[in-house]
């Protein structure tokens, strides 16, 4: 009895040939059937090397910190600001930073400048490591 349909035309091709050939090892056919016989598709799988790797690596985002606004001098060049974080623990952090030329502020998804920062303020900023400290890139003013 035949079965028609149950085996794939890969498959008949491969027992044809093995029913064959007789002496070639089955791997070597597996190999060749397994691949598809292009070496460009096994290209395409190999990993990527660690040099590859490093230079597809994304830009340092710079750390978080979030608080209330003690302090902003707007007028002093480098302009700086000082933020404060209580949070549960009941600790007593001050952060103090460099706003830069580049400084982004934002507000409710908008971006407001610098002068939109007051005392009190709700605020997240977003600092990278300067060579004089803290440089911060992002404030967000929180509702």
């Amino acid at each position: 009895m035949k079965r028609i349909g149950t085996l794939s035309n890969k498959i008949r091709l491969t027992r044809k040939i093995l029913a064959v050939s007789g002496g070639l090892p089955l791997a070597v056919l597996f190999c060749l059937f397994a691949s598809g016989g292009a070496p460009a598709a096994q290209a395409l799988t190999q990993p990527v090397s660690k040099q590859e790797k490093s230079e597809t690596k994304p830009e340092n985002k710079g750390k978080v910190f979030s608080g209330i606004l003690l302090d902003i001098d707007l007028k002093d060049h480098p302009m700086t600001l000082t933020v404060e974080n209580r949070g549960r623990v009941r600790r007593h952090f001050v952060f103090g930073g460099e706003l830069l030329p580049r400084t982004l502020v934002w507000k409710n998804g908008k971006s407001v400048g610098v002068k939109a920062l007051k005392k009190g303020d709700r605020v997240r900023l977003v600092y990278l490591r300067g060579e004089r400290g803290p440089q911060v890139t992002h404030v967000r003013i929180l509702p």
